[in-house]
């Protein structure tokens, strides 16, 4: 059956990088090899592979689970891997890291594995490597006393940290395995002699009667300020390089946002990151997409710098509390430059001119004008805002000193 299409596990190409967001260190521009024989990909694109590449993909990796001993259950659980890493495309790469392959392995880990500029896009060393990498894994999880979920994640957080790959696991990967699992039970009878078919039609669930875009915006964050892998960005340890894939988050932990985190109050920072100025590590402004991604996180950065504050790409109370001070004073910059009498900024000047003259009934009338106009407002938010962790730790020994006085 080395000839057989399984049209139902087929995946659909992804989309493309551009140019300006493939680092040095990526493989995705790398030439493909196209030797008569060779199982090759179209590109360096998920999921761009013939269906006649991805099936044998997929023969190769029923292959590399049996010589390693591998259930029917563990078997499918290898294929999901590779659906979610590379859409069974042997030479699918990340743009944005060294990441490849079917189980986009970053270089190190291809290393440990196995894997070198030799192989690196040869399918059947990306399966061995696949599958001794599940059972690792797998290994790890059980002596932990964890499920099988947690195999995945260690896939895609690496052992020790925690980038999400658990809720991925659980939302992406485990509803696949009881079809995929039925479908590799089907190939071992085949391959044994038995006369039941394939379980093609129905049994894989999301396999193949989804578009693309159903398939990707299922299973990865947005592409825009997360920079998508291959088009898949769901490689192995992916933190350790400039990777940062996260599952969809629609609210933030304990009130804080930081990066992987998605939803509207993403959006409304990033409106704000945008509004005072702040763009990622390379001054490009971001957009205001709801997905905290590496840029946002660079800009959060920035904007702690310039008000003091640690900067470790978390909006916690302080962080909110900085740009809330921070904003009504850049709406009145805004607003004080934007002319002359009958603008916003008119209050403003009247209030100026009329200290300038020390007349104070002048005062008092401008004062009063001042505080019922769109920049008495800003000034007046700007006032009220509470105080930084930083404001305070300078505030107290004067409030210390007074209180002795």
């Amino acid at each position: 059956m080395q000839d057989e299409i399984y049209a139902d596990l087929i995946q659909r190409k992804g989309g493309a990088y551009r140019a300006e967001q493939v680092a040095q260190d990526s493989h995705y521009l790398d030439p493909i090899e196209r030797r008569e024989g060779r199982l090759a990909g179209n590109s360096r694109i998920w999921g761009d592979a013939s269906a006649e590449v991805q099936s044998r993909v997929i023969d190769h990796l029923l292959d590399a689970s049996r010589d390693a001993g591998l259930g029917a259950r563990d078997t499918a659980h290898v294929l999901a891997i590779a659906r979610i890493e590379s859409g069974f495309n042997p030479d699918a790469a990340a743009g944005t890291t060294s990441a490849s392959g079917l189980g986009q392995f970053v270089r190190d880990t291809g290393i440990a594995y196995g894997l070198t500029d030799q192989n690196r896009f040869d399918v059947q060393s990306q399966a061995r490597a696949l599958v001794a990498h599940y059972l690792d894994n797998r290994e790890l999880a059980t002596r932990r006393g964890q499920d099988e979920a947690y195999i995945y994640k260690y896939h895609h957080d690496g052992p020790s940290l925690d980038f999400g790959g658990l809720a991925l696991s659980e939302d992406k990967v485990m509803p696949l395995l009881d079809g995929y699992t039925r479908f590799v039970e089907a190939r071992f009878v085949l391959e044994q002699g038995g006369d039941r078919a394939p379980d093609h039609g129905g049994g894989v669930p999301g396999a193949v009667a989804e578009t693309f875009d159903d398939v990707i915006q299922a299973e990865l964050p947005r592409q825009s300020d997360v920079v998508r892998h291959a088009d898949g960005e769901h490689g192995e340890q992916r933190r350790m390089g400039t990777h940062d894939l996260a599952p969809a988050q629609s609210t933030a932990a304990h009130g804080h946002l930081r990066e992987n985190d998605r939803g509207e109050d993403v959006r409304a920072l990033q409106s704000t990151l945008i509004e005072l100025g702040f763009g990622d590590a390379h001054g490009v402004p971001l957009q205001s997409d709801g997905v905290f991604g590496p840029r946002t996180g660079e800009a959060v950065r920035a904007l702690q710098r310039a008000h003091g504050l640690e900067a470790d790409g978390i909006v916690g109370p302080d962080t909110r509390a900085a740009m809330d001070r921070a904003l009504p004073l850049e709406r009145a910059a805004s607003l004080a430059g934007e002319g002359v009498d009958g603008s916003p900024a008119a209050p403003l000047e009247a209030l100026l001119a009329a200290a300038r003259t020390g007349d104070q009934a002048a005062l008092r009338e401008a004062l009063s004008d001042l505080s019922k106009s769109a920049i008495g407002q800003v000034f007046h938010a700007a006032a009220s805002a509470p105080p930084t962790r930083e404001e305070r730790a300078l505030a107290a020994p004067l409030q210390q000193d007074g209180m002795q006085r």
